[in-house]
């Protein structure tokens, strides 16, 4: 592998693991405000997620100064080319500006749907998708991109999707977030495997991209042979071949690069950028002094670009067992006044036997859209050391984990800091943490092989318990 720009290999388009949306019956939906416009080549989709229907648009011919074409119009999120079940309308030869042909397929696709408002804003959204289509078709040169068109419209480039197939936006279309979160926290994992959801257009775990787009991942941190040893790992689970992803291996700081890596954004049209990460791109302390100018190069790279930044926390917020809440991006406020959005990814539970972790991802910090609190639940395995990496949805209701404001590891330190003497027993720590004994053991047990405890004293027979303490600090007693 080159430390230099290099592709990887072509896509598999043959998915047999891509997930149909489940769409609600149409009635029970209320009104969008916009269609999702995706090109697929030569074929265009119109997506109405809140109505649970789908416009296909195919086999475009010029007729004059209208483009005729087929027509389709499904139930749910044809998106992926054949997701949707049923058909509101038969498919119809017609125009896009006008013709009889059009009009009978907008009557009939209004006629099934019961509630009149329904039917009148059906109506109102498929002409207007006719003529977004036409624009689109007719002018080229005056075309949007569907991730410049979505901007305009708050939209997100990766979503996150639940266990109960609900649906989070995460990553902010066309603008700069931060994932971050402390050593070990697979916040790397997750931009990795955002990575490959907008490089290949599919849901990968539990993130779902707005539409397939270029992707260029600048790394500071490793070599092109982990990163690209990571994506074939996710790929592996997900039956996929790796992506064409732009890798750079930079090893100059962002300001020192940032009009050859604007260049390469304009030659590829590159849409998503992933740093990896902050300290090493800014190159120097994060003060504000160094954090500005790094931002402004990233806001370069053009308005269309979003940008996943990767970024540690700060050393004195992971060691202050005491504190509560989410942990801000370490150096200068600039960085997180800068970004859109700041998301911490944090490992709550895991098993170093089956090789499992459980990440909570939380919104930190969002401009001018709703921050919902509760954190996304993701859980991942890994198979071996170079096996395939399992990542999926979790939940509050199977890890419990995810419920706490701080994971029971942190409570279990914080715990140790404020006992008298640096140390506790095991039955002690189950009955002031409240957690069943059987589980507190399991815990303790998981974090001496992490390295965060220390057994004082081993436990066996009548009364004996273990006594622990934190591995960072010399014994109380």
């Amino acid at each position: 592998m080159s430390d230099h720009y290099s592709n990887t290999a072509a896509l598999d388009d043959d998915d047999p693991f891509s997930t149909p949306s489940a769409a609600a019956p149409a009635a029970e939906k209320s009104a969008p405000s916009v269609g999702r416009i995706i090109n697929q080549g030569l074929v265009w989709w119109v997506v109405w997620e809140s109505l649970g229907i789908s416009a296909r648009f195919s086999r475009f011919a010029q007729d004059g100064g209208d483009w005729k074409c087929l027509v389709d119009v499904l139930e749910g999120d044809g998106s992926q080319g054949n997701h949707a079940t049923g058909r509101h309308g038969r498919m119809t030869n017609c125009g896009l500006l006008a013709g009889t042909n059009r009009e009978k397929l907008l009557k009939e696709v209004g006629a099934s749907f019961t509630r009149a408002d329904l039917r009148t804003e059906v109506d109102r959204q498929l002409r207007w998708a006719f003529g977004a289509i036409w624009d689109r078709v007719s002018q080229p040169e005056k075309a949007v991109s569907v991730w410049e068109f979505h901007k305009e419209n708050l939209q997100y480039a990766v979503s996150y999707v639940g266990e109960d197939r609900s649906v989070r936006g995460m990553i902010v279309l066309g603008e700069i977030n931060v994932l971050q979160g402390d050593g070990g926290s697979t916040k790397s994992y997750q931009a990795m495997a955002m990575t490959l959801a907008v490089a290949s257009g599919r849901q990968v775990g539990p993130w779902k991209p707005l539409a397939q787009a270029p992707v260029l991942y600048i790394d500071w941190e490793t070599r092109g042979s982990t990163v690209m040893s990571r994506l074939s790992r996710l790929c592996a689970a997900q039956n996929l071949q790796r992506p064409d992803v732009l890798y750079k291996r930079a090893l100059q700081p962002l300001k020192d690069m940032s009009e050859d890596i604007r260049q390469e954004v304009l030659d590829h049209d590159i849409k998503f950028v992933v740093i990896d990460s902050v300290s090493a791109a800014v190159g120097s302390d994060l003060t504000g002094d160094s954090t500005m100018p790094f931002m402004s190069a990233l806001r370069l790279l053009g308005d269309d670009v979003t940008v996943v930044v990767i970024a540690h926390v700060s050393l004195a917020s992971v060691n202050d067992k005491r504190r509560t809440g989410p942990r801000r991006m370490m150096g200068s406020v600039q960085g997180r006044n800068q970004a859109r959005r700041c998301i911490e990814v944090k490992r709550v539970a895991g098993n170093p036997i089956d090789r499992t972790a459980v990440i909570a991802m939380t919104v930190e910090k969002a401009n001018d859209d709703a921050m919902d609190g509760a954190p996304c639940g993701i859980r991942i395995q890994w198979s071996g050391t170079d096996g395939p990496v399992i990542m999926g949805a979790t939940s509050a209701e199977q890890t419990p984990e995810l419920g706490e404001e701080d994971s029971m590891e942190d409570r279990v330190e914080r715990a140790l800091l404020q006992a008298a003497g640096g140390h506790l027993g095991t039955k002690d720590m189950s009955e002031e943490l409240d957690i069943p004994l059987g589980k507190m053991r399991r815990i303790l047990q998981s974090m001496e092989v992490n390295g965060r405890l220390v057994q004082v004293s081993e436990g066996g027979g009548r009364g004996r318990e273990a006594q622990w303490r934190l591995a960072h600090d010399e014994p109380g007693f």
